[in-house]
């Protein structure tokens, strides 16, 4: 499945002529979804049903990085889970995760950070990538690890 989650986010890349770096919540508006801060520590990220459209929330005191893989995970479960439930409410990365999330987390990885242009720079080290695909060190650090493996 996490298979499933890589090819729509190619499917995204491709649809959307995207560059690096990735600006999720110009992707999240491109596909009809509302982006809103929320000042909530509590969550990450939501994806609520409104009439006519979903609302994409996201916790206003995350880093940059950190808000940007938020916004990408909850498209992912807009464009893998719709009809599986209403809605979604994560937490933070110390919760443990469950089918969906693992989907939705490979979805925003490589949205952000394809493999194949990572694998291209992975001399550099984390935190220059960090900034380059507006993510976090500790995201770039995993993904490093995965393309190195």
């Amino acid at each position: 499945m996490a298979r499933y989650a890589v090819n729509a986010a190619h499917m995204i890349w491709q649809q959307h002529k995207l560059e690096i770096p990735v600006n999720a919540a110009d992707v999240a508006h491109a596909l009809g979804l509302q982006v809103f801060y929320m000042p909530i520590r509590s969550l990450a990220g939501v994806l609520l049903p409104e009439e006519d459209h979903f609302l994409l929330g996201v916790n206003q005191f995350q880093g940059k990085g950190r808000r940007n893989f938020t916004i990408a995970h909850e498209i992912g479960h807009y464009l893998l889970h719709l009809g599986l439930q209403p809605s979604f409410a994560c937490g933070n990365l110390t919760q443990p995760i469950g089918h969906l999330e693992y989907q939705a987390n490979q979805f925003a990885v490589e949205l952000l950070m394809p493999f194949t242009i990572v694998q291209r720079l992975s001399e550099l080290p984390a935190e220059n990538l960090a900034k380059r695909f507006s993510v976090s060190n500790q995201a770039m650090t995993i993904r490093l690890q995965e393309v190195n493996a």
